[in-house]
């Protein structure tokens, strides 16, 4: 319907328009609105930070530091990480380190341990190529495998036209 989708997972999309009435509810299988963002940032899979737009959605979030949302794989709140940081993220060979707990189970000594670790955000190729427009990561395009080589798609040339 002329929308841009912006990131999507397994049980959530974004996306400049709404989703059709027929397919957001409550009921088991639907999605749901969340939350309605002003601005986002989407480094990689499950890292990603929204400024939030409605004052609905501040409540929900308890967002009484701010009105930012960031979400960070595997990482609680008080990370430090804050939208603008993400931002500086997109340009090429960028990074930034958080502490993060990693929880690891066992289920033959029925323990839970709890371990500081360290967690590099920064974007990678692991899937898809990234193309960059002035060393700022602009859309990525899809990896084709030829005789077990991993081989950028042609939309990657510079020659073609979106």
């Amino acid at each position: 319907n002329g929308g841009t989708l912006y990131y999507t997972d397994t049980d959530s999309v974004h996306a400049s328009i709404p989703l059709p009435k027929e397919m957001v509810s409550g009921a088991l299988g639907m999605m749901k609105l969340e939350y309605i963002a002003r601005n986002a940032v989407y480094l990689a899979p499950k890292v990603y930070g929204v400024e939030l737009f409605r004052e609905e959605d501040l409540i929900k979030f308890k967002k009484d530091d701010g009105k930012f949302l960031i979400k960070i794989k595997g990482s609680k709140k008080g990370h430090g990480v804050n939208l603008n940081m993400l931002d500086n993220l997109l340009f090429k060979e960028t990074n930034h380190t958080i502490k993060q707990d990693k929880w690891y189970k066992s289920f033959t000594n029925s323990t839970v341990n709890i371990i500081k670790t360290l967690y590099t955000l920064r974007h990678t190729e692991n899937k898809r190529a990234i193309i960059y427009l002035d060393n700022k990561f602009a859309y990525t395009v899809p990896y084709i495998i030829k005789d077990n080589v991993k081989i950028k798609s042609r939309l990657a040339e510079p020659s073609h036209k979106l």
